[in-house]
Order: C-alpha cells, then structure tokens, then sequence
C-alpha cells in the first residue's frame, strides 16, 4: 500500500533538488518521532527515481522481524542489491525503516556500504534518535530531521482525502501530536466505549487512545488525563481490578 506524504514540504524539496542534481546517491539518516511520515517520503522519493513504474523494483525496505530486529543477513542481501547497477531507475534504494532496530552485527555490515555508497546507491535509514543508532554508523551518514507536520495540514488531508467530517476531524488533528500515522491509527480504531478489556495489548490499547482523546481536549479534560495516568501507576505498582481503575480515572469530574 503506497503511503501518503503529508507536510514536510522543505525535506521533499531538499531531496528532489538532489535527485534533479544527480546528487542524490549518498546515505541518509531520516530522524524524527514515529508516524510523522519519514518512510513515506523516503518511499515517495524512490518513486520518483523510478517513474512510471508500477511496482518498484529498484529499491528494497528493511524492517523489523517478528523479533523485532533487522539482522546482519537482511543487511547482506541489501549490499548485494547494492552492488548491481540499476536497470530501470537513476538510482538503487535501500530504505531500512526503524534503523533503531538493526542489531549490532548489521550495524557493523552496513558501515562500509554507509561511508561509500556505489555512485548510484542510496541508503534511508529511520530512526527516531540519532542515539539508536551505533555511533560509527550514525557519522557516516547524512542527517534530514522531520518534526511535527502541521494540525490544519492533517485535518485538511483527513476531510479531502479520507472524507472524514470536519468535527472528527478537528479532533484527530489534535490528538495525534502531529504524526498522520498516529492519525489514521486514531481514525480506524474502534469505539473506546465498546472495545474489549481481556488482555495486555486491549489494556495498551484503551490506555493510548483514552489519553489521545483527553488530550485533543485539555482545555477542559487536564484533570482527567491527569487521574488516568495516575491510576495507570497504580495499576503498575499494586494488584487491583484494571477495568474499575480506568472507570473510575475516566468517569472523574
């Protein structure tokens, strides 16, 4: 599923004066908080080196595994893509989404490939901190930093391109902390008021969204997500009835 880019309107332009150049190849250090877009624009990017194409051939991601980590063999087989001159692209593209992920071992395989790229390479990495990332790997590469895109923007995208109504729109604008991926996560989560209550993630679930939508509303509801993070200590320091704690912080007036 193709990713919709929303804000970072100087970084876009950054990049595609690069790509314009033939300056592009390099290797790259996305930086900023998660959900805020910087795999889709690093993905938008290797779109445009790839025109008209419908399926992008010339450029591979790296994620996380079910362990949660991307191991040194995911990286060698992105160095062997590397090594092959593209055949329908400008450039080849290695996008390694969340390089806070990457073990120790796949740090130090990419750093050579980092420092010197072949001159139709580009290596993305994502990362919310420069810190989650090995030092060594991090000074090889070339830094683009991604704040908080604009709340109009969001709301603006959510009402034109996802036909939400301007009220809840509104709302998920300002509950997302300027992260459209945490929007649309917001947008396609069920009710609160009927979600179930049985297992941890339900519980993380609730806690989550129960404070994005205090938050949307701190003019008037500080006390409560004040009290829901209190009973959420107390759920973590002594044994009680979960349900009845985050009733009893949500009902508070």
């Amino acid at each position: 599923m193709q990713r919709t880019v929303i804000g970072h309107d100087w970084q876009r332009e950054i990049l595609a004066r690069l790509a314009e150049s033939g300056a592009l190849p390099g290797s790259y250090l996305f930086l900023g908080e998660p959900q805020v877009g910087k795999r889709a624009v690093a993905e938008e990017l290797a779109r445009s080196l790839e025109p008209g194409a419908e399926t992008l051939s010339e450029t591979i991601v790296l994620a996380a595994d079910e362990r949660g980590a991307i191991g040194i063999e995911a990286v060698r087989d992105a160095k062997v893509f590397l090594s092959r001159a593209p055949a329908n692209a400008r450039c080849r593209t290695v996008i390694i989404a969340g390089g806070e992920a990457l073990t120790a071992q796949a740090c130090e395989a990419l750093l050579k490939a980092a420092e010197e790229p072949p001159p139709y390479g580009v290596i993305i990495v994502t990362s919310p901190s420069r810190d989650a990332l090995s030092e060594t790997l991090a000074s090889r590469l070339a830094i683009l930093h991604f704040g908080p895109v604009e709340e109009i923007a969001i709301e603006s995208w959510l009402i034109e391109e996802r036909g939400v109504e301007v009220a809840r729109a509104r709302e998920i604008a300002g509950s997302c902390f300027g992260r459209p991926g945490l929007a649309l996560e917001l947008l396609e989560a069920p009710n609160l008021e009927t979600a179930p209550l049985e297992t941890p993630a339900d519980y993380q679930f609730y806690c989550k969204h129960a404070m994005m939508r205090l938050f949307a509303k701190r003019g008037t509801e500080l006390r409560r997500l004040r009290e829901l993070l209190l009973r959420l200590r107390y759920m973590e320091t002594y044994t009680t009835n979960r349900k009845l704690q985050l009733n009893a912080a949500l009902w508070t007036h």
